[in-house]
């Protein structure tokens, strides 16, 4: 299931993707200007492709650090891990890399899903869209809000130190990959759960978080004072 700015934002990332590394296999395999020429527009794909336009006065997370950051970290390694077996042209390469672009891809999705967020506040209860979904839920479904960590699957967490040591990450790369996400769960009367990330949403979450306890939901007093 993914809403139609999920797909955008999904959409957007795939076609640059391809249009990079296709520009990094040519820088090598071509005159250098037309694999230039390719790179640059994959970066125009990028600027010009629509964004997403949330309602009025819906908050959204920092585009800067949330969004466009992570982007560049996902575009630069999972193209260069996707172009190389086409570089060295070794049979077999394409199953050493393979796994370490699709680590690095999940730097792409991540940016995919800030993306698409965005909260609305209304005086009965909030909209929140995410990459997958857009709920509407009345304060008065939602039980209560207690924080969350949540890391990467092991298997993604463990291969780090050897992305490391193999010189596939430099430290950007490995704290963006091995870093805990933290925020707020929503906990609903249906006994699902929404999460809320806190990280470049900080003033964002100070409002929603008085929006809670103003409807009666217990919250706690740090996320008040924060932001």
């Amino acid at each position: 299931m993914i809403t139609r700015t999920g797909f955008r934002e999904v959409a957007r990332r795939i076609v640059v993707l391809a249009v990079l590394t296709a520009g990094l296999v040519l820088l090598f395999k071509q005159p250098v200007w037309i694999g230039l020429l390719v790179l640059l527009a994959g970066l125009v794909i990028y600027i010009l492709m629509p964004w997403p336009k949330p309602p009025a006065g819906a908050h959204v997370y920092a585009r800067g650090p949330a969004v466009v950051g992570p982007d560049i970290m996902g575009f630069m390694l999972t193209g260069i891990f996707l172009a190389l077996p086409f570089i060295i042209g070794i049979a077999g390469t394409m199953l050493l890399f393979l796994p370490v672009a699709l680590i690095s891809g999940l730097i792409l999705y991540i940016a995919a899903w800030y993306g698409s967020f965005y909260l609305v506040i209304r005086d009965d209860g909030l909209v929140v869209h995410t990459l997958g979904r857009c709920r509407e839920l009345a304060f008065s479904d939602i039980r209560g809000a207690v924080p969350y960590k949540r890391g990467l699957p092991d298997w993604v967490r463990k291969l780090v130190p050897f992305l490391v040591l193999s010189g596939a990450y430099g430290a950007a790369g490995s704290i963006m990959l091995a870093r805990d996400e933290t925020g707020m769960e929503l906990q609903l009367a249906t006994g699902k759960r929404q999460r809320i990330p806190r990280q470049g949403f900080e003033k964002s979450f100070k409002q929603l978080a008085l929006a809670l306890e103003a409807a009666g939901i217990d919250i706690l007093q740090r996320w008040k004072k924060s932001g």
